[in-house]
């Protein structure tokens, strides 16, 4: 096995189209799969993955791309921090059609937290439980 890293979405993304890198990509995910590899996966690239994934496989909604994405923190060989928070993040954002991965992460750990969000835009997120004050200041 090589030495844990970082996994970067370019690779993600490659194993899932057909180019002249989707090859090694795809055998690097099926290592991650089995446990052969380990990579940590981090917050920031899932993001950019919610929204890299959409314009590179339109044929799949948000729910199939989400449901991709956490089976693949469920991989031996994939290390992901604050996987239960993630993965709310994850299940809020696929479950919605306009919701950013970026809110959806806040709204969840704003109510893991007990704290509210400062927002101006409310009409995004007052629907999901947390408080969010009318004003700032």
């Amino acid at each position: 096995m090589s030495r844990d890293g970082f996994l970067d979405t370019n690779v993600i993304v490659h194993a899932f189209t057909n180019d002249s890198l989707s090859r090694e990509c795809g055998a690097f995910l099926d290592k991650l799969e089995s446990g052969e590899q380990r990579a940590r996966l981090e917050i920031f690239v899932v993001h950019e993955l919610t929204y890299t994934l959409p314009r590179y496989l339109k044929q799949l909604s948000r729910t199939e791309i989400g449901s991709i994405l956490a089976t693949m923190f469920e991989w031996p060989g994939v290390i992901v921090s604050d996987k239960d928070l993630l993965l709310n993040a994850l299940n809020r954002w696929s479950s919605s059609q306009s919701l950013g991965f970026l809110d959806s992460l806040l709204i969840s750990h704003a109510e893991s937290q007990g704290v509210p969000i400062f927002t101006k835009n409310v009409w995004e997120m007052r629907d999901y439980g947390v408080e969010i004050p009318d004003k700032l200041v």
